[in-house]
């Protein structure tokens, strides 16, 4: 996602609003922010 394209779509949320990130490798870790 470009800056411009995430700057967009950060304007158009809520905060707390629910994101759900699909098909990257990566997978959460324990102390980088909110975590489950």
């Amino acid at each position: 996602m470009s800056l411009k394209d995430a700057q967009w779509y950060y304007n158009q949320t809520l905060r707390g609003a629910p994101v759900i990130v699909a098909g990257g490798t990566r997978h959460m870790e324990p102390g980088i922010g909110w975590t489950d």
